[in-house]
C-alpha cells in the first residue's frame, strides 16, 4: 500500500515542525514549503527525509505547479505573516498572503484540469477573526469582528474556504487557532518574550521585563497539541471547521507568575515593568475558545495544560543557557 503523502506550505515555523514530527510519526511521504529567506534551514529538514521548495504562495502558478506535481492526499496551509502590530503599518502584504495566497490554493485545489480533487485541505485560521470574546467563550458560529489588517485578511480566507467548500463540494478545512507556543517562538511573540525575561532574571543578566497591558486574557495552548488536532480533521469523513484551544483563558499576569515561580522567583513584581507604549488602543482585552466541538468530533483536548506548557518553554530556555 502507497504511503500517503502530505504537503505543508510554510512548513519551517513552529507549527510545521510539529505536524511534520507527527506525520512522519504515521509514515507520511512530505514536501513542504519555505519563504526564501529561510533557505538556511533548508539542510534540516531534508536530513530527515522531507523535501523542501521555495515558494511564496502569493505566486499562483508557482503553487498550482508544485500542488500538480506532487499530487498529495492532504496539504496544510501554515504560510502566512502573522504580526498583529505589523499589519497597522503596511496592510497590504497581510491581504496579499493571508488572503489571495490562500484563495491560489483553493483555486488550484479546485482546478480540474490539474486533479487534486481528492486532496483534503487545512487552512490555519485565527482567532483574532473574532476580536474581542468577552466573557462568552467563542466557537464555531460566533460573530466574527476583527479589529486588526491582520485579523481582517485570516477572515477573508476563512470566508473563501466555506464558500469554496459549498460551492465545488472539495474537503476544505479551517481550523481557528487561538495562541499556541512552543519552544520554537521568536522573540516577537509574547511568550517567548517573557519566558526568556525570565530565565535573565534568574541568571542576574537582567533585572526588569517590559510588557504591556498584565490584564489582557488569552486563550494559550501547546503547538504540538493543536497540530494533532489539524490532523484529526482531515481524517474525519466530513469536512468542518473547529476552534481549536484549551477553553479557558488565563491573563499575562497569570502567566508571568507561572515563570516565574517555576524558577523559584516569588516577587515578580520586582522584575516586571509595565510600558505604556506595549499597549495598544484597541487590543482585545478577552480571547477566549470554546472547543466542544472538537472535543465531541475529533476526541480531542490539549494534552498540555496552561503550566505544562509554561514550564516547557522555561526549561528549552534554561537548556539553551547552558550551551
Amino acid at each position: 500500500m502507497s504511503r500517503r503523502k502530505a504537503f505543508i506550505f510554510g512548513i519551517y515555523g513552529q507549527d510545521g515542525y510539529y505536524l511534520s514530527k507527527l506525520l512522519l510519526g504515521h509514515d507520511y511521504e512530505i514536501v513542504g514549503t519555505f519563504h526564501k529567506s529561510n533557505y538556511h534551514k533548508q539542510s534540516k529538514f531534508e536530513e530527515i527525509g522531507i523535501e523542501t521548495n521555495i515558494c511564496d504562495i502569493r505566486d499562483k502558478d508557482r503553487v498550482s505547479q508544485l500542488l500538480s506535481k506532487f499530487n498529495p492526499h492532504e496539504v496544510y496551509n501554515l504560510a502566512g505573516i502573522s504580526s498583529v502590530v505589523d499589519s497597522w503599518y503596511d496592510p497590504t502584504p497581510y491581504i496579499e498572503t493571508n488572503s489571495i495566497g490562500v484563495l491560489n490554493i483553493l483555486n488550484a485545489l479546485t482546478d480540474k484540469s490539474l486533479n487534486l480533487g481528492s486532496a483534503r485541505f487545512f487552512q490555519a485560521s485565527s482567532s483574532e477573526m473574532f476580536g474581542d470574546t468577552g466573557l462568552i467563550p467563542a466557537n464555531e458560529d460566533r460573530y466574527m469582528a476583527p479589529r486588526s489588517p491582520y485579523a481582517v485578511s485570516k477572515l477573508v480566507s476563512h470566508q473563501f474556504i466555506g464558500m469554496y467548500r459549498e460551492k465545488y463540494n472539495c474537503f476544505l478545512t479551517s481550523g481557528i487557532l487561538f495562541n499556541h507556543e512552543s519552544p520554537l517562538r521568536n522573540q516577537n511573540f509574547l511568550s517567548k518574550k517573557i519566558t526568556t525575561g525570565v530565565v535573565k532574571v534568574l541568571k542576574g543578566e537582567s533585572e526588569k521585563i517590559m510588557l504591556g497591558n498584565l490584564e489582557i486574557r488569552r486563550d494559550w495552548s501547546f503547538a504540538g497539541d493543536i497540530v494533532q488536532a489539524a490532523w484529526s480533521m482531515l481524517q474525519q469523513p466530513v469536512p468542518m471547521d473547529y476552534v481549536l484551544a484549551s477553553g479557558e483563558s488565563k491573563t499575562v499576569q497569570n502567566f508571568v507568575e507561572v515563570a516565574f515561580d517555576y524558577v523559584g522567583i516569588k516577587n515578580w513584581r520586582r522584575h516586571v515593568q509595565v510600558n505604556e507604549k506595549l499597549i495598544r488602543s484597541n487590543e482585545a482585552k478577552i480571547v477566549e475558545g470554546n472547543p466542544a466541538k472538537a472535543r465531541i468530533n475529533l476526541n480531542w483536548k490539549p494534552r498540555y495544560s496552561f503550566e505544562d506548557m509554561i514550564k516547557v518553554l522555561i526549561d528549552d530556555e534554561l537548556k539553551n543557557q547552558v550551551k
